[in-house]
């Protein structure tokens, strides 16, 4: 089928020839009418002749006139059935436009309906590819952020064990407290104002004997409290 434009191409050019066809059958219309009347003039006169020759003269002439006047109607005739034809094909481009023009509003249609069907089909795409990219790059942060927090649980680790082996180390570099004799100071006056020097001193040596062996020395009856004491280890 022709496309709309040609159609119309065709349209045009059959209503010109139909055109000049209804102007070439009413041109010969025009010229038929002429030649009958010249027809009918020249019978009118062969009436009127005074003589037989003067008549057939004109009936002649008559005759001539009405065959081109029978040939001008044939002509005339014929250009009619012409414009009529090519009023036909008018009528059938025209119904032919009309198809034409609804199957291309159809396929612009279809068309259109295609490419906003295609618009919406990327749109969707663009709309996933957006949310995995979001989601990718969520994903990435949050790995981000668990290698962050897991390299920060590695350096705390490490300063621990560092700061904790440097301890372990200092703890052992401590040197153990030397064992030092026992050191007593006491008095030699008791509170009633008796000197009891020898005595006392053979108590305090029993009870320093005592507790090395693991007696406390508080506890260890042999060392009363003789008033102002001192002890120093």
């Amino acid at each position: 089928m022709s496309n709309p434009e040609q159609i119309r191409r065709q349209i045009d050019e059959a209503v010109k020839k139909r055109a000049e066809a209804d102007k070439q059958a009413a041109d010969a219309r025009v010229k038929q009418a002429k030649k009958e009347a010249d027809a009918a003039s020249y019978r009118s006169r062969a009436d009127r002749a005074t003589s037989q020759s003067m008549a057939r003269s004109y009936l002649r002439q008559a005759e001539s006139a009405q065959k081109e006047a029978l040939t001008l109607g044939a002509k005339a005739a014929d250009y009619s059935t012409k414009s009529a034809q090519f009023s036909k094909k008018e009528a059938d481009l025209s119904r032919a436009l009309s198809t034409a023009l609804g199957k291309q509003r159809s396929d612009e249609q279809r068309v259109q309906k295609q490419r906003q069907l295609a618009d919406q089909r990327a749109q969707k795409q663009r709309e996933a590819d957006e949310k995995r990219a979001r989601e990718r790059l969520q994903l990435a942060e949050r790995r981000a952020r668990e290698r962050e927090q897991q390299a920060e649980r590695a350096r705390t680790q490490a300063l621990m064990a560092a700061t904790e082996s440097r301890l372990q180390q200092h703890i052992a570099e401590i040197r153990p407290p030397k064992v030092e004799r026992l050191r007593i100071l006491y008095v030699t006056a008791a509170s009633d104002g008796d000197l009891r020097v020898d005595k006392e001193i053979r108590r305090v040596k029993k009870g320093s004997r005592r507790q090395r062996s693991g007696t406390s020395w508080r506890s260890s009856p042999c060392l009363p409290r003789l008033g102002p004491t001192f002890w120093t280890a």
